[in-house]
């Protein structure tokens, strides 16, 4: 199963140093990153949209 991460740097309930320290721990785990807080859906939806299909599309899912 294809994985990506996220990773919102104005988030402070996971401050994006932490973030990027755990994704660090994860062979194989790059974050993406973008604006936005911990809840991106309400802030930048149309950003995180075009992510998601992005993602979508490069897993080849249809």
């Amino acid at each position: 199963m294809p994985t990506e991460f996220l990773l919102c740097r104005q988030d402070r309930m996971f401050p994006a140093d932490f973030q990027r320290r755990v994704v660090r721990e994860r062979p194989g785990f790059t974050p993406d990153e973008m604006d936005g807080g911990h809840l991106p859906a309400l802030g930048h939806s149309r950003e995180l949209v075009e992510r998601l299909e992005a993602y979508r599309t490069a897993a080849g899912v249809h």
